[in-house]
């Protein structure tokens, strides 16, 4: 179908539209049609199951080839503008593969199920976008998504105001999701928050307090020693909590110390 002008009358739109649901129905029915009528609506093949995997194949190429595309473009920005685009992008497509999930929910009734119990291995409709999105998206701007990071957190160690703060941890919420959305599908998906987050955060927060540490031990006594420890770890919480939520701060908490030591 064209695309629809934003000036076009309702009925001029509601004409387009109708076109794409008699196309949706059409494929629909194809997909669920008991096996006499197969072969009459699908052009002679004889397994709704392969007009089923057609459809599905299809739309797993349009996901693949569309966070390509979102990955280039996240890939051609930086500094903030980079993490906000990216937060946007992936809540736009998380909205969006809601409603692909139930237009195609007939693919998980009577096609999906199938494969699987033929040994394919498919996926769900709504787990295609993030297994495709850890590897078509992160590989791209991970690394540059981690940099800008830590340059935030690191401003905020400095007592500097970061109204962007809130930008860390919408980023840490979106590898979580990816991470219990990919850890049974994608090689090293059940790491990705751990590798691409966690372990970035302690190893920065590693490096900025042990200079500091090792400065005023020299410096100061005891007594000074502790009280300033104690302001570190007061900061150190409020910074976890802005970055990671209650859910990570016992393994967050784990692993600075394990690395501190």
């Amino acid at each position: 179908m064209a695309n629809m002008s934003s000036s076009k009358d309702i009925k001029e739109v509601w004409q387009y539209l109708q076109t794409g649901f008699n196309e949706m129905f059409a494929v629909y029915t194809l997909c669920t049609a008991e096996s006499q009528d197969i072969k009459k609506l699908s052009g002679g093949c004889t397994n709704h199951t392969s007009a089923g995997e057609t459809v599905y194949y299809l739309v797993v190429n349009i996901i693949k080839e569309h966070l390509k595309n979102v990955g280039t473009l996240l890939s051609s920005l930086s500094g903030t503008e980079l993490i906000e685009t990216y937060i946007k992008q992936w809540e736009k497509n998380t909205n969006a593969v809601k409603y692909a999930k139930n237009i195609f929910s007939y693919l998980s009734r009577h096609c999906i199920a199938r494969m699987n119990e033929e040994g394919n291995e498919v996926v769900s409709i709504a787990d295609l976008f993030p297994k495709h999105w850890l590897t078509e998206v992160v590989p791209k701007v991970g690394a540059k998504v981690s940099v800008e990071i830590q340059k935030l957190v690191d401003q905020k160690r400095q007592g500097m105001n970061v109204p962007e703060i809130g930008l860390v941890k919408a980023v840490a919420e979106s590898y979580d999701q990816i991470q219990e959305a990919c850890k049974y599908m994608v090689a090293s998906g059940d790491k990705i928050f751990k590798t691409h987050f966690l372990n970035m955060i302690v190893k920065d927060a590693a490096a900025f307090y042990k200079p500091v540490a090792s400065s005023f031990c020299d410096e100061m006594d005891a007594f000074a020693i502790n009280f300033e420890t104690e302001i570190w770890v007061k900061q150190e919480k409020q910074i976890a909590t802005d970055i990671l939520g209650e859910k990570h701060i016992a393994q967050y908490k784990e692993l600075l110390l394990h690395t501190l030591q």
